[in-house]
C-alpha cells in the first residue's frame, strides 16, 4: 500500500508537470501546435480488391492459429471510437479492413476496441493516475510525445522487444527508436509523416522572369538547394512602384516551422538520442546545425523574408501567400486544400524543402502520437497484446494499390507535379523523416526549441550568439530529462 501511495503521489506530480508543460508551450486545449498536425496511428484501410482479382481475395495464412483466451484489448485515445461490432464503414476500403479485423479477432479469439477516454487535457492528466493506481482497464494508451516522455521518465511503460514488431506493418522506426532505454523500445507509432516543404506562386515567378516550373525542375534534377531557393527569393522580392516599399516578398512562414525544416534539411537536429541508452544528446553545437541557423540569418539580412506587419496576427503568412504578397511559403503538406485552397486565382506548386550543403537527400523532422503499454501488464501479457495488434494491423497486399492515395492528393493540389513528384517522394518514403527528439524530452523543451532558437533568429540575433546563449538552459533540460526529473 505504501508503494502504491508513493506511486500515486508521483502520478499527481506528473499531472501537474504535464499541465504546466501544456500551459507553457501554448497548446491549451489544442492537441497540436500551429502548422504541425497530430498524426493518428490507426493504419489507413487498404483499397478494395478489383473485380479481376477474385481468385486472390483469400488471405494467405502465415501465422499459426492461436487462442488468446478472449482477451479484450482497450486502446485509449482522446478523439473517437472503433469497435468491430458497431463500426459502420463508409467506403469499400474501410469495409475490407473491417472484414479482415473481424476475421482475425475470431481466428485468434481476442477483441480490440478504441475508446475515447475523455478530452485532450483530460486524457493527458488521466494516464499517469490510472497507471499509478494499478488500473488495467486500458491496455494501450495513445499520447503526444511530450506526455510519453514525462511518464517514460517515471518508468510507467513496458519494454517491447523488437521481435514483437511484426513484419509488413508500417511501423514508424524513427518513433520506435526515440522511445528506447537500455536498447529496448517502450512505445511505437505507425504510418507515415508527410512532413512539409515549400509552396510557390507560379504567377509571381513568371512575372519576375522565372520559369514557373523551375522549382519542380530543380527538384527533379537534384538541384533544389538552399542556394537555388535563395536566388529565387531575391528575384521575387520586388518594389514594383519605385516607392522604396516592397510590393512582393520572397517568403513568409511560421518561424518555428521554417527553422525546424532548415535544420532537418541539412541533416541536423536539435537533440539526438543514443539508441542504446535512450540518453538525450545535445546536437545544437554541431556544424550542420550552425550552418542551418547561419543560412536563415543570411536570408533575413538579404531582406527577402516578409516580417509580421504591425498589428497582424501571428499567422499573417497564411493570408500573405494566399493574397500573392509573397512568392514562397514553407509549411506542412497538410495545409494544401485547407489553408491553401486549390482554387486560388493564381497557379501554385509544392516542392520539398531544399537541400542543405551537408544533405544527400531531402530530410524533414516529424512526430507522431505514440502508443505504449502500461507497466501494470506482465511480459506475457505484453506479448499477447502485441500479437493481437500485429494481426489487427496486418497488411493485406492483395488489396494494396500503392497509388491509391493520389486520388485524394490531386483534389488538394493545383498542379499534378506537386503530387506525382513532390508528394510521391516525401510521403511514401519513410527515410525522408527524422524524429523530432526535442518533442520527447520531459518538461518545456518543445517550447524552448522555439524560444531559444527560432524566435531569437527572428529578433535578428547572430546564430553564434543564439547557440551560445541557449546552452545553459538547453543543457539543463537535457540533464533533467536524462535523470528522469519532470517537475
Amino acid at each position: 500500500m505504501k508503494r502504491n501511495f508513493k506511486f500515486l503521489v508521483a502520478a499527481m506530480l506528473l499531472v501537474l508537470a504535464l499541465a504546466f508543460t501544456a500551459a507553457c508551450t501554448g497548446n491549451g486545449d489544442d492537441p497540436a501546435p500551429p502548422d504541425q498536425p497530430t498524426v493518428e496511428t490507426t493504419p489507413e484501410p487498404p483499397p478494395p480488391p478489383s473485380d479481376d482479382d477474385d481468385d486472390d481475395d483469400e488471405v494467405v495464412e502465415d501465422v499459426p492459429a492461436r487462442d488468446l483466451g478472449g482477451i479484450e484489448i482497450v486502446i485509449g485515445n482522446w478523439w473517437g471510437y472503433y469497435d468491430t461490432d458497431t463500426y459502420e464503414p463508409s467506403t469499400a476500403q474501410a469495409e475490407a479492413r473491417l472484414e479482415d479485423r473481424i476475421y482475425v479477432e475470431q481466428r485468434y479469439n481476442f477483441r480490440i476496441r478504441e475508446v475515447r477516454m475523455g478530452g485532450w487535457g483530460e486524457v493527458r492528466d488521466m494516464i499517469p493516475i490510472e497507471i499509478a493506481s494499478g488500473s488495467r482497464d486500458v491496455h494501450v494508451w495513445l499520447m503526444q510525445p511530450d506526455w510519453f516522455a514525462t511518464m517514460h521518465a517515471q518508468n510507467m511503460f513496458n519494454p517491447i522487444p523488437d521481435n514483437l514488431f511484426g513484419e509488413g506493418i508500417n511501423w514508424m522506426q524513427s518513433a520506435i527508436d526515440g522511445t528506447r532505454r537500455d536498447g529496448q523500445a517502450h512505445g511505437w507509432a505507425t504510418g507515415l509523416i508527410e512532413g512539409g516543404g515549400i509552396y510557390f506562386n507560379m504567377r509571381l515567378l513568371e512575372e519576375a522572369g522565372i520559369d514557373p516550373q523551375l522549382p519542380f525542375d530543380l527538384q527533379l534534377r537534384g538541384e533544389w538547394t538552399w542556394d537555388a531557393l535563395t536566388e529565387l527569393l531575391i528575384q521575387t522580392t520586388r518594389d514594383l512602384t519605385g516607392d522604396g516599399l516592397m510590393d512582393t516578398w520572397g517568403m513568409a512562414s511560421f518561424s518555428v516551422d521554417m527553422l525546424e525544416r532548415a535544420v532537418a534539411s541539412n541533416g541536423a537536429m536539435y537533440i539526438d538520442v543514443d539508441p542504446a541508452t535512450g540518453e538525450f544528446l545535445n546536437a545544437t553545437t554541431r556544424p550542420e546545425f550552425i550552418e542551418a541557423l547561419t543560412w536563415v540569418n543570411q536570408l533575413q539580412d538579404l531582406g527577402v523574408l516578409m516580417e509580421r506587419p504591425e498589428g497582424a496576427e501571428w499567422n499573417f503568412f497564411v493570408d500573405a501567400f494566399n493574397n500573392a504578397q509573397v512568392a514562397f511559403r514553407s509549411a506542412g503538406s497538410y495545409v494544401a486544400g485547407a489553408q491553401i485552397n486549390p482554387n486560388l486565382d493564381d497557379p501554385w506548386g509544392f516542392v520539398a524543402f531544399p537541400l542543405g550543403p551537408r544533405a544527400t537527400t531531402h530530410q524533414m523532422m516529424g512526430n507522431a502520437n505514440l502508443s505504449a503499454i502500461p507497466i501494470n501488464f506482465s511480459a506475457e501479457e505484453v506479448e499477447a497484446i502485441m500479437f493481437a495488434i500485429n494481426q489487427w494491423s496486418r497488411p493485406m497486399p492483395e488489396w494494396d494499390d500503392p497509388d491509391a492515395w493520389m486520388a485524394g492528393a490531386f483534389t488538394n493540389h493545383y498542379h499534378p507535379r506537386s503530387v506525382e513528384e513532390t508528394m510521391a517522394m516525401i510521403t511514401r518514403a519513410p527515410g525522408h523523416v527524422r524524429p523530432s527528439f526535442h518533442g520527447l524530452v520531459p518538461g518545456r523543451i518543445p517550447g524552448l526549441a522555439g524560444e531559444l532558437f527560432a524566435w531569437e533568429m527572428w529578433h535578428g540575433h547572430d546564430p553564434a550568439y543564439i547557440i551560445e546563449n541557449a546552452q545553459p538552459t538547453w543543457l539543463e533540460y537535457l540533464a533533467r530529462g536524462n535523470a528522469g526529473i519532470v517537475d
